[in-house]
């Protein structure tokens, strides 16, 4: 684990790799109904996997493919939704990005520059 990512950086490290896990085995659990659930559960390993080499202090390629696969998931999530309006899309934006900008400050200090 990096010593330069501080303890809340790491808390919420992981977190996020808790969420990933649970979003691993629950669309794999629904893969029989379609599609988008497989592709979510593989979206869901590149969240993992990204998480998982950040906690071990790799930088910028990593934290790159978890925001891919969280990104991804968070379409996925918005193209099942049936009432998606105004202030639900800007709901959606702030969040995605709070969650990216939450984790690149978590790993700041890891990436080469």
């Amino acid at each position: 684990m990096s010593k330069d990512i501080h303890i809340i950086g790491k808390i919420w490290l992981f977190f996020m790799g808790a969420l990933a896990t649970i979003g691993i085995v629950t669309n794999l659990l629904a893969a029989s109904q379609g599609i988008t659930y497989i592709i979510s559960a593989c979206a869901c390993v590149a969240e993992l996997v990204g998480v998982i080499f950040m906690l071990k202090g790799k930088g910028l390629i990593y934290l790159c493919i978890y925001a891919v696969g969280y990104v991804a998931n968070a379409v996925l999530v918005a193209m099942a939704s049936s009432t998606v309006t105004a202030s639900w899309f800007t709901g959606f934006i702030i969040g995605v990005a709070l969650n990216v900008g939450l984790t690149y400050l978590a790993v700041r200090k890891t990436l080469k520059k």
